[in-house]
């Protein structure tokens, strides 16, 4: 049962990677060049650039379970993690894990909503991490 964490290298994903490196479960991470980012030699690295869908099946090859973070710079669900979220459906992961927005169900603007909505839709064990503010941020 492997793990697939997204945005493994950014302030939330990094900790989460680091967070399971102790589980008893294989961990992967999707990036758009595995070979620049540097990974605990315990971690798989994966290539995964939403933006190009030839690299989802085989990033989500025997993957149970996924850590989603939408990266800023995409902004239309319906052309790159909808799309995303319907192939990790047909390569039968069961449960994502999302890192929304605090107060997310009441602002139809933000992505964040659409990729909710999408979640539920495909039917997947979910859950939704609605965050606030992350003092990293301001660092």
């Amino acid at each position: 049962m492997t793990i697939l964490v997204t945005g493994a290298t950014g302030n939330v994903g990094a900790e989460v990677v680091k967070g399971l490196l102790d589980a008893p479960v294989p961990v992967a991470v999707g990036l758009r060049d595995p070979f620049r980012e540097r990974v605990p030699p315990a971690v798989q690295a994966r290539t995964l650039d939403f933006e190009n869908c030839a690299t989802w099946p085989t990033a989500l090859a025997g993957v149970q379970r996924l850590f989603l973070v939408r990266p800023p710079q995409l902004s239309d669900v319906d052309a790159t993690l909808g799309p995303f979220l319907e192939e990790a459906k047909r390569q039968e992961v069961r449960h994502v894990v999302f890192l929304s927005l605090l107060g997310v169900e009441k602002n139809p603007v933000v992505p964040h909503r659409a990729i909710e909505a999408k979640i539920r839709e495909l039917g997947f064990a979910y859950t939704m991490l609605r965050a606030s503010f992350f003092a990293q941020n301001l660092d």
